[in-house]
This record gives C-alpha cells, sequence and structure tokens, in this order.
C-alpha cells in the first residue's frame, strides 16, 4: 500500500492510524501530495479501504514513521526524519531539453534560490523535474509558494 505526503522522503515506511475506528495500515511514500491544503497525506485506495474511509473520503488520522528507504525499522531504536533541506517543485518535463530551457530562465530566482535538475523514473520513461534550491526552512518554502510566482509549485524533499 503507498500514499502521497508533500514534504516525507520518498520510501519513507509509515504506519497511519484513523483515529475515527483505530484502524491501521502500514505503508510507503511513493508520490507527492495531496494538492488539498487542509489534508496531509493522500492514501491508495487498498489503503483507504482498508482504513475504510473510501466512503467519507477524508478521516482524521495518525501518522508515525517506522522506517526508511522501503525498509521498516527495528521498533525497539529511534528512528526519525531530518527535515532541513527544503526544495520547491516548479516544473516536470519528459524532455531534458525542456528542463535544461526551463532551468536556465529560471536559474537564480529571487538572486537566492537556485533551479536545478533532478532525473525520475516514472512509467518506464524520464521525468525530468526542475527544483529550487535555498529554503532554510519548511515556513519560508510555503511562503515562496504562496507568491504565485510559479503555479503548481510544491515543497519536495530529496
Amino acid at each position: 500500500m503507498t500514499a502521497a505526503h508533500k514534504t516525507l522522503p520518498m520510501n519513507t515506511m509509515l504506519k497511519v492510524t484513523n483515529l475515527k475506528n483505530d484502524k491501521t495500515v502500514v505503508l510507503r511514500v511513493n508520490d507527492r501530495g495531496p494538492f488539498v491544503k487542509s489534508r496531509i497525506i493522500d492514501l491508495s485506495y487498498a489503503a483507504a479501504s482498508r482504513l475504510d474511509v473510501v466512503a467519507q473520503g477524508t478521516a482524521p488520522v495518525r501518522i508515525e514513521v517506522i522506517g526508511f528507504n522501503g525498509v521498516i525499522g527495528d521498533m525497539n531504536k529511534k528512528q526519525s526524519v531530518v527535515m532541513d533541506n527544503y526544495l520547491v517543485q516548479i516544473g516536470a518535463f519528459r524532455n531534458k531539453d525542456g528542463a535544461q530551457r526551463y532551468t536556465d530562465a529560471n536559474s537564480y530566482v529571487e538572486n537566492r534560490y537556485k533551479a536545478i535538475i533532478k532525473e525520475h523514473e516514472m512509467g518506464g520513461l524520464p521525468l525530468y523535474r526542475v527544483w529550487l534550491s535555498g529554503f532554510e526552512s519548511e515556513g519560508e518554502a510555503r511562503d515562496f509558494i504562496e507568491g504565485g510566482k510559479f503555479g503548481g509549485a510544491f515543497i519536495v524533499r530529496e
């Protein structure tokens, strides 16, 4: 089972509990989102079904990090997520040349944030994501996004 989260690193393992019925699932973060302000996580259909939230669409949940890199950790050892390297995605391209032109056009936004390209694979094809780096906090990244310079921008963690 999988989920989308705005800032947790990809392949973070989570235990998600529906606070209305205490049902739990273990899942892996494999996507970014949700893009609805009031939500903190989007669940796959399978996870939502097991938590009995499909009919309502949403539910209050508790999220616990239980592992990284797709591996559930030793629950007796403390694990942590360091959340101090915030990036903002401003574009995604299938064509590397298009990503490079966009990066060049936005090489230093506000003389502070540097545009970089990260190559990922999606559906067996390359995807070139353009990220801005240089944000010192999640709040700074959110303020930048709310400024509206890049429609659809969102925070990512590498």
